[in-house]
């Protein structure tokens, strides 16, 4: 009486079969057919009408479709519909309303391929042999994740919580249907064919000012964290990484001076920031390089150099910023504690014998604690009445300075006019007024944090000279970086990264297609994806893009991708030792 029926020995080798099937479909190794990106106005009236008949359930039911679901063609070659090999199965269509009963057919092409509902053509989208969503379900998710800003799982959750309440989900199954949800979004989101125009700016694409034209692939691949599901295939150059340093394109050659001016930056406006010892002497060394005079340009031969570049950095930091040093007595009960370590102020022993290490805790408790700080200099921005525009000032202020003063500028001007933006720079250096120097900015004006930094220190009667002359050294610097850091490469790099510079250095599209032709791995992945016939490049295109994670669909490839094999066996090797550590999660 309290035993378990078995199922018969057919029916559970049926089970298992349709289990066997569902655990392939669940791995994408069946065909779809491929859909817009938007749906039309078919699918949407089609996705309505079955939203009316799911709101016709009454006393917990779920209403039945009458007609039976089926492809009429094949996805592989395009045969018609074969009624001699079909297998019925039952199913449960999800709408935005409630939940329909609905029956399947899949059915065996003369091809051998089964042919499983898959719903494009009714604007339906079976995600499992048992399981159909309408289409414009699932277009609420994608859109909740877009709009929202938010993950694929909690808008899940949230438009869950929201069918169970409709019916469109079974109740009390929150965390299966938040995971059946995410399923059917990342199944759907393959079959949708994504226009390469979209990634195309209406604006500069036909102009003759556009800035690039192909993809130069020099540098690392990305690695996408997707091997765990789909090995990805890269078609790459094995070349050996050259080690070079990081000072050689930064306009504060010493760490300590940018990772000073990094922390100030980062932090909020009106309060103070603490620095180190190491921090606080290097810019103090600044701070004299901006008492120094600065070297005159020559009008027509206007150069960079090092000297004049350290200087327009201490004149452009320290017109906004100042740095102090104080201490701090016992009891001082500001901030975080001193940059010097806590002081142990633990008491001597009774026989007044004590350590080394306590007789120093004792002289420095009684002397106080040494705190380096950077402040705002007073009246450096213009302040306003409204707070919210006095900090977005600062903003601009702190934006500028982190990125011309605490980071590298390699590649900050890439795709610019070189020749206007040298033309703004010796203007900047030479000009007395700001009607002067106005007129070459717009060479900066796509450069979103030059031009409102420009903005922000001109004044109606004219800017500093001296603070107009210190930007336009750094133009200078940045302008020029580029060339420096690739003469500093070419000293360094090895004969083979050399020779791969000579043979595509003068490059084209029919070269690197010939190259890649003659590549192993250079091969088309089968795409399982139909597509009709002004859909079927992209598709094929889509799907390279999967397997290779190099998503460029408006810009076309002329040199190879290059890998550093021996650098990437050293991280794999770093990474299992830490896999391997009792600390790892």
């Amino acid at each position: 009486m309290g035993k378990k029926r078995r199922l018969p020995v057919t029916d559970a080798a049926r089970v298992a079969a349709q289990a066997a099937v569902d655990a392939r479909f669940s791995d994408e190794s069946r065909w779809r057919a491929a859909r817009n990106l938007l749906p039309f106005e078919g699918e949407i009236n089609a996705c309505s009408r079955y939203d009316l008949l799911a709101e016709q359930a009454t006393d917990g039911g779920i209403p039945r479709l009458e007609s039976v679901l089926y492809d009429e063609t094949c996805f592989k070659c395009g045969s018609g519909y074969r009624a001699a090999s079909v297998k019925n199965s039952g199913g449960v269509l999800h709408t935005l309303r409630g939940r329909v009963s609905v029956s399947m057919h899949q059915w065996e092409c003369t091809c051998g391929t089964i042919v499983f509902f898959d719903g494009a053509q009714h604007g339906r989208f079976a995600s499992t042999t048992q399981t159909v969503f309408t289409r414009t379900l699932v277009d609420v998710v994608s859109q909740m994740v877009f709009s929202g800003h938010s993950t694929l799982s909690s808008a899940s959750s949230v438009l869950c919580f929201l069918l169970e309440v409709t019916k469109a989900l079974p109740a009390g199954r929150n965390s299966l249907s938040r995971q059946t949800m995410t399923a059917v979004i990342h199944r759907f989101s393959r079959t949708l064919i994504v226009p390469s125009s979209l990634f195309r700016c209406g604006r500069c694409y036909s102009s003759p000012l556009r800035p690039y034209k192909a993809v130069v692939q020099d540098g690392k691949v990305i690695l996408v964290m997707k091997h765990q599901s789909e090995p990805l295939i890269k078609v790459s150059t094995d070349l050996s990484t050259t080690r070079m340093d990081v000072d050689v394109g930064c306009s504060l050659p010493l760490a300590a001076a940018r990772s000073a001016v990094r922390k100030r930056s980062k932090g909020p406006f009106d309060q103070p920031v603490w620095l180190t010892q190491e921090e606080h002497k290097a810019l103090s060394d600044l701070s004299l390089a901006g008492l120094l005079t600065p070297e005159d340009q020559i009008v027509d031969n206007v150069r960079s150099h090092p000297t004049t570049v350290r200087w327009a950095c201490a004149l452009l930091f320290f017109s906004f910023f100042k740095i102090s040093l104080s201490v701090h007595r016992p009891g001082y009960g500001g901030g975080n504690g001193g940059n010097e370590g806590h002081v142990d102020q633990r008491p001597l022993v009774a026989n007044g014998g004590a350590t080394v290490e306590q007789l120093r805790a004792a002289v420095a408790a009684r002397r106080g604690t040494v705190v380096y700080e950077c402040l705002a200099v007073e009246g450096a921005v213009e302040a306003s009445d409204d707070d919210g525009a006095t900090r977005d000032r600062w903003g601009v202020v702190r934006h500028f300075l982190h990125t011309f003063l605490a980071e590298p500028l390699v590649g900050a001007f890439a795709g610019r006019d070189r020749h206007s933006i040298h033309d703004l720079a010796r203007q900047l250096n030479f000009s007395s007024s700001t009607g002067e120097w106005l007129s070459a900015a717009s060479a900066v004006e796509a450069v979103a944090i030059v031009w409102p930094f420009l903005r922000l220190v001109r004044k109606t009667d004219g800017a500093d000279p001296l603070l107009l002359r210190a930007i336009g050294e750094l133009l200078l610097f940045t302008n020029g970086v580029d060339t420096l850091w690739e003469t500093r490469w070419r000293s360094l790099a090895s004969p083979a990264s050399l020779a791969f510079e000579t043979d595509w250095k003068d490059t084209s599209l029919s070269k690197y297609n010939e190259w890649l032709a003659g590549q192993p791995s250079a091969g088309v992945p089968p795409s399982l994806l139909s597509a009709g016939r002004f859909s079927a490049k992209r598709a094929a295109a889509q799907a390279l893009e999967t397997r290779t994670g190099h998503v460029f669909p408006d810009l076309d490839a002329v040199r190879p991708y290059i890998t550093d094999a021996k650098n990437g066996k050293v991280n794999a090797e770093r990474a299992a030792k830490a896999a391997a550590s009792p600390n790892s999660l």
